[in-house]
């Protein structure tokens, strides 16, 4: 089912699709501040049950993680959040991470080995294709979960010299054009069908999954950033949490659920 509607002004596309046992209420923009903006400020609009799914062409405010900026030309790249009501809010960072494992798995079924950076960067070749954003809100007693995502999809090397840090899409790593909607609905298929599995499951069929993408391996040294805070130690793992442990030099393992993480 598909319907044209207006919301803020914006043209907007609705329509609902099935994908594996999730019904996905997706909204399309042509042009949004950002995704996870207009999902947070529209809440009561997502499905109570299932997922809703917001899409755009462009964003005039894009961002990442700690507030950076998210380069959002028109047309090249999928900018997506995805919605659901939590059952319990330790859910949160789990799905997070989920939603990066289910954007590696789809890149690797285009020949592209993604690793994670944790908590939510995916790398090829040591250079940013996507990135994960989550964020909670609340209506009325429900706590819902946002997690948006930034993937490079058909950005050419000069769009990608615009980004602060060495970046790629993965038009430049095939040589060659991707179609945008066939992205979304693959990663869309391949994200249903981990949540279908946590839900059944919880995080731990994920865990060896993730150990294995991530960069980082146990034993190496890194830094996590908090703010003005550092804090240097050993790479452990990532738990059934989905925290990040660190060994630090006093001996305590300690876990972590968000910062920023550099090499020691």
């Amino acid at each position: 089912m598909e319907n044209q509607i207006n919301h803020n002004k914006s043209s907007c596309k609705l329509q609902y699709k099935k994908c594996g046992l999730y019904q996905i209420k997706h909204y399309h923009f042509a042009l949004v501040d950002s995704t996870n903006q207009w999902a947070k400020e529209n809440i009561d609009q997502w499905q109570a049950e299932g997922l809703t799914l917001v899409t755009a062409s462009a964003q005039s405010r894009g961002r990442g993680r700690l507030n950076r900026a998210w380069f959002s030309p028109k047309g090249k790249n999928l900018y997506a959040t995805f919605c659901l009501f939590l059952l319990r809010p330790e859910e949160a960072g789990q799905i997070g991470q989920l939603l990066a494992l289910s954007a590696a798995q789809m890149l690797q079924k285009f020949t592209l080995p993604a690793a994670l950076k944790w908590p939510n960067d995916l790398l090829v070749e040591q250079k940013k294709i996507a990135g994960v954003l989550c964020e909670t809100r609340f209506l009325k007693e429900k706590q819902g979960l946002l997690c948006g995502i930034g993937l490079n999809v058909n950005m050419d090397q000069e769009e990608a010299g615009c980004i602060d840090q060495k970046a790629t899409s993965m038009a430049i790593e095939l040589k060659e054009k991707c179609s945008l909607e066939l992205i979304c609905n693959q990663l869309s298929k391949q994200f249903c069908s981990n949540l279908q599995l946590f839900f059944q499951a919880g995080f731990t069929p994920f865990l060896s999954s993730l150990q294995s993408a991530f960069i980082h391996r146990p034993g190496q040294i890194v830094e996590i950033g908090q703010g003005e805070k550092k804090i240097k130690g050993q790479f452990i793992q990532v738990n059934e949490k989905g925290a990040l442990e660190l060994k630090l030099f006093s001996g305590e393992v300690k876990p972590f659920y968000s910062g920023e993480l550099m090499e020691g």
